[in-house]
């Protein structure tokens, strides 16, 4: 994201999430969408028509994700374990220590990361 000014701190980070295990992506997922979703697009200031139609793009294409991983956990095909606890507890201590529209920008700016993580393993 063109306004993240903080380079040295990254809320998402690729060689993490590739060693998140098959087993708890779902988990980690749901638990990073309903973040996303309670803690950060409902803060995001829009500037521009233009942002807010690409934001609400987002937002609920980060909800039909969430949906769908809540039927799949719901149905206990997505167990959470140990290390999907600590990759969220990770993010929101990284979040939280930063000024507030710092971190909101850093976390849509690391949606990228993200992105590419999801083609790289779900692309089918």
């Amino acid at each position: 994201h063109k306004k993240d000014v903080i380079t040295d701190v990254s809320l998402l980070k690729a060689k993490v999430l590739n060693q998140i295990h098959p087993s708890e992506q779902c988990c980690f997922l749901l638990k990073l969408g309903r973040f996303y979703m309670n803690n950060i697009f409902p803060k995001l200031e829009i500037s521009s028509i233009k942002e807010q139609k690409g934001l609400n793009h987002l937002a609920n294409s980060v909800l039909g994700l969430k949906i769908e991983l809540k039927h799949c956990h719901s149905s206990m095909r997505c167990p959470c374990g140990d290390q999907s606890h600590k990759i969220m507890e990770d993010f929101r201590e990284t979040f939280y220590q930063m000024e507030t529209e710092a971190a909101i920008i850093k976390a849509i700016g690391d949606l990228n990361i993200l992105i590419r993580w999801l083609e790289k393993n779900y692309q089918g």
